[in-house]
C-alpha cells in the first residue's frame, strides 16, 4: 500500500443491496498501515455495522457519497 494513502467507502443505494465494501476490521488494517479511510454515513448499516464501529477502527465518517467522492484517489462501492 505504498502508493495508496487514501480510500473512500460509499454506501450502496441500491434497493435490497446490503453488503459494504470494508468491514470496520478491514478498515483497522488498512488504519494500521497509514492509510486514511473516509466511510459515508451509515455504509454498513445494512450489512450491520454503525458508524461508531467503523470510527473506532480509525475511519472518519462523512456526511454523504459525495463528499467521499471529491479528490479521493480509490473510491469503493459494492454492485
Amino acid at each position: 500500500m505504498e502508493n495508496i494513502r487514501s480510500f473512500g467507502v460509499l454506501r450502496d443505494i441500491k434497493n435490497g443491496e446490503y453488503r459494504v465494501v470494508l468491514t470496520p476490521a478491514e478498515v483497522r488494517v488498512l488504519a494500521e498501515d497509514g492509510v486514511k479511510v473516509y466511510v459515508a454515513s451509515d455504509a454498513g448499516y445494512k450489512a450491520g455495522f454503525d458508524n461508531e464501529d467503523y470510527s473506532a477502527a480509525g475511519a472518519e465518517i462523512a456526511a454523504s457519497n459525495e463528499a467521499k467522492k471529491s479528490g479521493r484517489p480509490v473510491i469503493l462501492w459494492q454492485r
